[in-house]
């Protein structure tokens, strides 16, 4: 979730809203209900093949900007699946993920609050639920919001649990990314880095090893913006070292203990070498 509403986990839990580490598995469990509300939305355009994770993005959009953002889903999926993914999916077969779209933040609020009830507004721009498998965007600000969501649901059917700052660093990257043709150029917003070399200065900046044992409360709490700006601009590194591929697919495997992550940081990154391209130009 790119803007979040800080609470606690198990509220967020409790409404099938927690995305990545600790989010529930579908294996085995009944197929999600679809709300009314959600199916009463125009279909838009559909993505994704059998055996693989399925859009079906949905809204009341004009036909020119549904087939954009159709063709801009479309690219997203192709590209995250080639890079980080195994191809067809080995579990069995999910329901498609329901992309509900909407053009103001009026009508982002009121849906939400349909389904989920007044006051239950978890985030101000767009989030994805495992449970329901479930993405709602608001439109007004751009695309940003909704391609990060978009990369979850990816990551989630094909690895399931990932460490929060590598899910939501990932979902970044995307999230910023520039175009080239159909592809997507990873690299982390300025912004963000900026106040990692703040943080840096001021000894403040989280090391590898802390960012390893990082989970929840470090991600979406108090710091959050240390952490969460910690797991983009370790990514951005390892997309400038053309690393970032193979580190994914690698630490995706069981078991993805602090241990090992603190073993491949130290492999793939290394801390003087963070810490040295972050001071750098290579980083600015």
């Amino acid at each position: 979730m790119r803007s979040i509403w800080i609470g606690l986990a198990v509220g967020l839990a409790g409404l099938g809203l927690v995305s990545g580490a600790g989010a529930v598995s579908l294996e085995g469990s009944a197929q999600p209900e679809r709300d009314p509300a959600v199916t009463a939305l125009p279909a838009l355009g559909r993505v994704g093949e059998l055996g693989q994770t399925r859009y079906c993005l949905r809204g009341r959009l004009d036909r020119k900007r549904a087939a954009e953002l159709v063709r801009l889903a479309r690219d997203l999926h192709a590209d995250v699946s080639r890079r980080f993914l195994r191809g067809r999916h080995p579990k069995a077969e999910l329901p498609p993920v329901e992309v509900c779209l909407f053009a103001s933040p009026a009508d982002y609020l009121a849906f939400t609050q349909t389904l989920f009830g007044t006051g239950n507004t978890i985030s101000d721009y767009g989030f994805y639920s495992p449970l329901r498998r479930l993405v709602l965007a608001d439109l007004s600000i751009g695309t940003a919001n909704l391609r990060h969501e978009l990369v979850h649901p990816l990551l989630f059917d094909e690895f399931g649990e990932l460490p929060y700052w590598l899910n939501e660093g990932l979902a970044e990257l995307y999230a910023t990314a520039g175009r080239k043709g159909r592809a997507f150029v990873l690299r982390p917003e300025a912004s963000r880095l900026r106040r990692l070399r703040r943080a840096l200065r001021a000894g403040e900046l989280p090391s590898l090893d802390a960012l390893a044992r990082s989970g929840y409360r470090e991600v979406y709490g108090p710091q959050h913006g240390l952490y969460y700006g910690m797991g983009i601009g370790v990514l951005g590194f390892l997309e400038r070292r053309g690393k970032l591929d193979a580190f994914v697919r690698e630490l995706a495997r069981k078991p993805m203990t602090a241990e090992r992550q603190q073993r491949m940081l130290g492999r793939f990154v290394g801390q003087k070498a963070f810490t040295d391209w972050l001071r750098g130009t290579g980083a600015r």
